[in-house]
C-alpha cells in the first residue's frame, strides 16, 4: 500500500473511539450483575453474578450472596450470556486491523485513505487504510469455518486484492471510495474492484507492539474482538476500556453486546502466540507427496488458533480460542530459553471428525507427548474422538529451553486411514512466567 500522511491518534477510528454512537437495533443492555464465568490459571471455573472488575480484580457473587474476589493476573477469561446480532443487507466483511482487533462490519463506501464501515455492534466506524491489514468478505450466512484469506494468501511484499473472478490484483492500492478500490498494478496500471466483487485484501501495513501491561480482548456479540490497551472496568451497566491503537481515549460498551473477556499480558502467554517450528509427517506417502513437504506442511502442518481446514478448534463440544490444530504425526518446538516455570493445556481429537460422511461411530486414535529438553513431562495413549478434552499439567517448564508437543498416529483400527482422521488440538497452551 502506498504510504499516507499520519493524521494522528485522534484520527484514527473516530466513530469507533465514540462508541456512544450506537445502532438502534442494539440488544437491550444486560444489568450490570449478568451471569459470568471466570476461567483461572489453576483450571478453576467460577461462576456468578458479575458486581465489579477494575483494572486488578474481577468479581462474582455466588448463589448464596458471597462475594468472590479473584486477580486479573490469575484470571484468563470471562464468558457472559450470548446474545444475537442482528445483520442487515450489504457487504459484510471481516476487517482485520494491524493493532489485532477483528471487526465484523458492512462497507458503506469510503474516501481516498478512509474506509467507511456499519458496525451491528459499534454503529458508523471510519478506519484509516493504514491501520487494516486485510478484508475478507462474508457471506449473508455466518461460517465459523469460513477462511478465505488463508485460501488467498498475503503475498511476500506490496498488496493483493483477489475478486469473485479469480483475478489477483498485485501491486499498491491507492485508494477507495463508495463503489470500491483502485489498485496500481504492474506497469503503472490502475485497477478497479467493486465491494461487492471483493473476495480478499491485504495491505502491507506494520503492526504495532502489543500492549505492554495487562490488557484484554473483548468478543462481541457480532463476531468482532477489539484488543484493548488496558484491562476493561465496569461502569455500571457498560465495560469502559480504551483500543490498542487510541490507548488516550476512553470508550464504552453496553454489556449485552459483550460475549467475552480474555487477558492478556500478566502471568502468562499462550504457547501458541511464540514463535514455533512445526513437522507433519503423513502415515502413507506417495511418490507425489513425499516431493511437496512444504505443500502438505501449509495444508496438513500445525496450525495456529484454527485447525487445518480452517474451523474454530473443538473437543467434545468445547471451543478453545487459542491453540495448535495438528493432524498425525505432528511435532511442534517451541523455544522457552528457561523464561517459564509451568506449562498447562487442554488435548484432545477435534470434533470435526465426528462429522465427516459416512465415518465410524468413533474416529481417530493418537498418541501424544510433551517434552521439555527431551524429558517426557507427560505423555498419553489411545486417544480417541468424542472423548473429553483432557487437563494435562500443570508442567514444571523451569530452567527447560525447548518445549516439544508430539502427536503420534496412534493404534489403527481394520478400515481406518489415521493420517486423515487424526485431528487433534492442543487448547489453551498457556506458559506462565518465571516469579521476579
Amino acid at each position: 500500500m502506498r504510504t499516507t500522511t499520519c493524521l494522528g491518534l485522534a484520527a484514527l477510528l473516530p466513530a469507533l473511539c465514540a462508541l456512544a454512537l450506537l445502532p438502534t437495533h442494539q440488544a437491550a443492555a444486560a444489568p450490570a450483575t449478568a451471569k459470568a464465568a471466570v476461567r483461572t490459571l489453576e483450571f478453576e471455573r467460577v461462576e456468578g453474578r458479575l458486581v465489579a472488575l477494575d483494572g486488578e480484580h474481577v468479581t462474582l457473587k455466588d448463589e448464596g450472596g458471597a462475594d468472590r474476589r479473584l486477580a486479573l493476573d490469575t484470571a484468563v477469561s470471562m464468558e457472559l450470556p450470548a446474545g444475537d446480532a442482528p445483520r442487515g443487507s450489504g457487504t459484510y466483511v471481516r476487517a482485520w486491523l494491524t493493532g489485532g482487533s477483528r471487526l465484523v462490519a458492512r462497507i458503506v463506501g469510503g474516501a481516498e485513505d478512509l474506509l467507511r464501515l456499519e458496525s451491528p455492534s459499534l454503529g458508523s466506524v471510519e478506519l484509516l487504510l493504514d491501520h487494516v491489514a486485510t478484508l475478507e468478505a462474508l457471506p449473508a450466512t455466518a461460517d465459523p469455518c469460513l477462511d478465505l484469506a488463508r485460501k488467498h494468501p498475503r503475498p511476500d511484499e506490496g498488496d493483493i486484492a483477489y475478486d469473485t473472478d479469480g483475478d489477483e490484483l498485485r501491486g499498491s492500492v491507492l485508494s477507495v471510495d463508495d463503489k470500491g478500490i483502485a489498485v496500481e498494478t504492474a506497469g503503472a496500471r490502475e485497477r478497479r474492484v467493486a465491494w461487492n466483487d471483493l473476495r480478499v485484501l491485504h495491505l502491507e501495513n506494520e503492526r504495532p507492539k502489543p500492549a505492554p501491561a495487562l490488557h484484554a480482548e473483548l468478543e462481541l456479540q457480532d463476531g468482532s474482538r477489539l484488543r484493548t490497551h488496558a484491562a476493561p472496568r465496569l461502569e455500571g451497566e457498560t465495560l469502559a476500556f480504551a483500543l490498542h491503537c487510541t490507548p488516550k481515549q476512553a470508550r464504552r460498551l453496553p454489556l449485552a453486546q459483550v460475549r467475552a473477556v480474555r487477558w492478556y499480558g500478566g502471568r502468562f502467554v499462550y504457547a501458541s502466540d511464540l514463535p514455533f517450528e512445526s513437522t507433519y509427517t503423513m502415515l502413507y506417502e506417495t511418490p507425489a507427496e513425499q516431493t511437496m513437504p512444504a505443500l502438505n506442511e501449509r495444508w496438513l502442518g500445525a496450525r495456529v488458533d484454527r485447525r487445518s481446514d480452517g474451523c474454530p478448534l473443538r473437543v467434545d463440544g468445547r471451543t478453545f480460542r487459542h491453540g495448535f490444530g495438528v493432524n498425525s504425526k505432528s511435532t511442534i518446538t517451541i523455544r522457552l530459553d528457561g523464561a517459564y516455570e509451568s506449562f498447562r493445556t487442554w488435548f484432545g481429537i477435534d470434533d470435526g471428525v465426528l462429522h465427516e460422511r459416512g465415518a465410524a461411530k468413533s474416529l481417530g486414535n493418537v498418541d501424544a507427548r510433551i517434552l521439555g529438553d527431551g524429558k517426557v513431562l507427560w505423555e498419553a495413549k489411545d486417544v480417541e474422538g468424542g472423548q473429553k478434552a483432557r487437563r494435562v499439567g500443570p508442567l514444571d517448564v523451569k530452567g527447560v529451553k525447548a518445549l516439544v508437543l508430539e502427536v503420534g498416529f496412534g493404534a489403527l483400527r481394520p478400515g481406518e486411514i489415521a493420517s486423515t482422521r487424526d485431528r487433534a488440538d492442543w487448547g489453551d497452551p498457556i506458559l506462565v512466567k518465571q516469579a521476579r
